[in-house]
C-alpha cells in the first residue's frame, strides 16, 4: 500500500463521527456532499451497503470484506448521484412531496479476502497487520507505514496490477404504476482491469490523463454547445469529464474495460 492510502485510512478511522461540528449560519444543515448548484438539497442519497465485516462469496469462493478506502469511495459516488441522479422516479412515485420514492441508489465497496494460500497469503496477512497495528497505534505509525508521497520500489509497481469487479442490479420501470410485476430487473457484470500497480504509479498516471482530459474538455469550450463546457464547484471525475475521461484511459493506459448482461428478468419471474 501508499503512505497517502495508509494516512487515508488512518484519517477515516480515527475521526470522532460523534463530535458536533459547529456550523455558521451560511453552512448548509445536511450533508455538503448533497448540496445542488442552486444551494438546496438533492433527492438523490446512497445507501451505502459495504460490508463491515467479512461475509462468504460463492462467486469468488471466497470471503469479501472491508476495504480501507471504501468511504472515500461511497463519498465520491455519493456526489455524483446527488449531481448526476443515477436512479429515477415517477410523479406518482413522490410519497413525501420530494419525488424521493426511487432516488436512493444502493451502493458498496469491498475487498475479495483470503483468496489463494502459501506466500501470496501470508503476505497479505502481513501486509494488513502491519496497517492495522499502524493505524490502531499511532506511535509506531512512522515506524511500520510508508509516509504521503511514498510507495512500493519501482518493480513492485510495474509488477502489479489491479482488477475491480462491479456487480449491478438495474430495474427498469414499465410506467405502469399500479403495477410493478412486468417491471424488468437487469443483471450486470462489470470488469476493470489495469497491468500496473493503481496504488501508487497508476495513481500519479490517473491524474495526469484526468488533467489532459480536462485541458481537452476546454479547448472546446469556444463551442456553442453546453455539452463541451465543464461544470463548476465540487464536483467528481463522472460528473466534469463523463464517459471522455473512461475513454482516454482505455486508450492511453494498460487496462481494460468489459461490460456485460448476465440475465434479464420481470419481477414476477424473479418471485
Amino acid at each position: 500500500f501508499s503512505g497517502g492510502s495508509a494516512h487515508t485510512a488512518q484519517y477515516q478511522l480515527s475521526k470522532n463521527k460523534k463530535e458536533k461540528q459547529t456550523r455558521s449560519s451560511s453552512t448548509p444543515s445536511f450533508d455538503p456532499l448533497l448540496m445542488t448548484p442552486d444551494g438546496t438539497k438533492s433527492n438523490y442519497v446512497i445507501k451505502n451497503i459495504s460490508p463491515k465485516s467479512n461475509i462468504p462469496n460463492q462467486e469468488f469462493n471466497c470471503e469479501v470484506g472491508p476495504w480501507i478506502m471504501a468511504p472515500v469511495m461511497v463519498n465520491c459516488v455519493r456526489r455524483s448521484h446527488a449531481l448526476l441522479g443515477y436512479t429515477t422516479a415517477s410523479s406518482s412515485d413522490d410519497r413525501d412531496g420530494g419525488g424521493t420514492a426511487r432516488t436512493t441508489l444502493e451502493y458498496g465497496d469491498a475487498q475479495l479476502q483470503n483468496i489463494g494460500g502459501g506466500w501470496d497469503w501470508m503476505s497479505s496477512q502481513f501486509q494488513k497487520a502491519k496497517l492495522a497495528t499502524g493505524i490502531a497505534i499511532p506511535f509506531l505509525k512512522d515506524v511500520l507505514l510508508p509516509p504521503p508521497g511514498q510507495g512500493p520500489d519501482r518493480t513492485t509497481m510495474e509488477q502489479g496490477y489491479l482488477t475491480v469487479h462491479g456487480r449491478a442490479t438495474v430495474v427498469v420501470v414499465d410506467g405502469n404504476d399500479d403495477d410493478d410485476d412486468d417491471d424488468k430487473k437487469h443483471v450486470l457484470h462489470g470488469t476493470f482491469h489495469f497491468n500496473k500497480d493503481v496504488s501508487y504509479l497508476y495513481t500519479a498516471v490517473l491524474l495526469v490523463e484526468t488533467g489532459m482530459t480536462m485541458l481537452s474538455k476546454l479547448d472546446n469550450n469556444n463551442d456553442d454547445d453546453d455539452a463541451s463546457k465543464l461544470p463548476c464547484g465540487v464536483v467528481t471525475p463522472a460528473v466534469a469529464l463523463g464517459h471522455d475521461l473512461t475513454e482516454r484511459i482505455l486508450k492511453t493506459m494498460d487496462a481494460t474495460l468489459e461490460i456485460k448482461e448476465v440475465s434479464s428478468s420481470s419481477s414476477s419471474a424473479s418471485e
